[in-house]
């Protein structure tokens, strides 16, 4: 099983699991018709997104350190 989320604005009823729109569910992953819910982007799966999401945010706020670590270098070294 893993965590689908609803982006529709309607009650998505998956493998017997009813999602609400914008929650989240728990659905088997052999359901019949989930790929069609997929590929329609009425769900969408939600298992580790938020992990990499916060990586990304981590990585972005060093990079701009680092960026203003160098032009304070730049005008020491003037």
């Amino acid at each position: 099983m893993a965590k689908y989320r609803n982006n529709s604005l309607g009650v998505v009823c998956a493998g017997g699991t009813i999602v609400a729109p914008g929650k989240t569910g728990d659905v088997d992953d052999h359901t019949p018709g989930l790929k069609r819910l997929i590929d329609r982007k009425v769900l969408e799966r939600v298992d580790g997104r938020k992990q990499s999401g916060k990586q990304a945010g981590k990585n972005q706020s060093r990079s701009s350190q680092s960026e203003s670590g160098e032009s304070s270098d730049s005008g020491n070294s003037e």
